[in-house]
């Protein structure tokens, strides 16, 4: 039955109202791809994508792509969150993109992560909890694809060894932290809104990073030049209280393990020089100054260096002091033009590798700088 067009079927006009007396605006599609929240000057605001088909040289408005954003306060904006704004409608539509590869069932929370957080009555651990579920669905879907088998349970870093197993690409550890919480959020109120945008964001990225390869039925191992578990995202440290000194470092890699490593006085001297040698020179600019001076630091991308180190950051015990940690002795560094290549040589003659990407050798530098204080000032360290 032709219901619309110059020439429809009789009687189509009838139907048609009937059914827009009965259903009203339920009857309205929503064609667009997908929704996510974006903070502008501390506040929520939902971006509504558009639907793009074929090639299009049009230009967008974002005061329609932001849902209650005016123009009056668009104009108002920084230039610099202006082009944020810009920056994070292309970095979600390019993910949307991508995840529609996936059965719409398990993309439910992400629309449920999004209501929590923007309601007039906002509860952003259960928001957080409902990107939880967003992942964990996404893994397990991947997981059932290639007819591997779960346990029932929601730690993301078992799903994501299982899915690494079955032929999905790695380097995603790094987000997890992000994203990852206990049931209890959903009955507390420790999450805070950044907190909920964080995990909402990085769950879109990790659906979006397996729907490239949902389809895809090749099961593809590591490369030698993928090997990431050499590669320092986040790390931790304290003053060692023994009668020597030092600083103990607890290293997060990219493949979610850690390292444990003690670095002497003199290990930490040296280090210590060699850095801010190289950043005198003017290697390994620091652009954290500038990132962290804005107020939408939670619109970076979620595999930003900033973002993974500060959201990976380990906290050490004194059970770490008691147990056996292997010390270093001597040091080689290769600096390169976007990070440095650490090879330690330990005590026991064993070798540990880290590589640092500039970011977070500045914050090396930083904690070498503050454990030297500290540790001057307890008189472990000589001047």
């Amino acid at each position: 039955m032709i219901m619309v067009g110059p020439f429809p079927t009789p009687h189509a006009d009838k139907i048609n109202t009937w059914f827009e007396h009965r259903y009203g605006d339920r009857l309205l599609m929503d064609f667009s791809p997908g929704k996510a929240v974006v903070l502008i000057w501390g506040d929520p605001y939902v971006i509504r994508l558009p639907r793009i088909y074929g090639h299009w040289k049009g230009t967008v408005d974002a005061t329609k792509t932001y849902v209650g954003m005016t123009k009056e306060l668009f104009a108002s904006l920084p230039e610099r969150d202006r082009n944020e704004m810009i920056a994070a409608f292309i970095w979600f539509l390019e993910r949307y993109n991508k995840i529609e590869k996936l059965p719409k069932k398990i993309l439910a929370n992400i629309d449920i992560a999004i209501q929590l957080m923007t309601s007039q009555d906002p509860h952003y651990g259960e928001s957080k909890w409902a990107s939880l579920q967003t992942a964990e669905k996404t893994l397990k879907e991947f997981i059932s694809s290639r007819h591997g088998t779960y346990r029932k349970v929601h730690i993301l870093s078992e799903l994501l060894i299982l899915a690494e197993g079955l032929g999905l690409p790695s380097g995603y550890w790094p987000i997890l932290g992000m994203i990852q919480c206990k049931p209890d959020v959903r009955y507390e109120d420790g999450v805070t809104l950044e907190q909920a945008v964080l995990a909402h964001h990085a769950a879109i990225d990790l659906c979006a990073f397996i729907a490239e390869h949902y389809k895809n039925k090749k099961i593809a191992g590591v490369a030698p030049t993928e090997k990431i578990d050499d590669i320092v995202i986040s790390f931790g440290h304290a003053v060692d209280m023994n009668y020597n000194g030092g600083l103990l470092f607890r290293f997060v890699m990219a493949d979610g393990k850690e390292k444990l490593l003690l670095f002497s006085s003199d290990a930490c001297y040296f280090l210590r020089d060699q850095i801010r040698k190289s950043l005198k020179q003017g290697r390994h600019p620091d652009e954290r100054a500038d990132l962290l001076l804005k107020r939408n630091l939670c619109n970076l991308p979620p595999r930003h260096a900033i973002r993974t180190f500060l959201a990976n950051q380990p906290e050490l015990s004194q059970k770490d002091f008691e147990s056996t940690a292997k010390q270093v002795q001597g040091c080689n560094a290769a600096d390169c033009t976007n990070g440095i290549q650490f090879d330690f040589s330990l005590l026991d003659g064993d070798a540990v590798r880290l590589i640092m990407d500039s970011v977070v050798v500045n914050y090396f530098a930083d904690y070498l700088d503050g454990g030297i204080k500290a540790g001057y000032e307890h008189g472990l360290f000589k001047c």
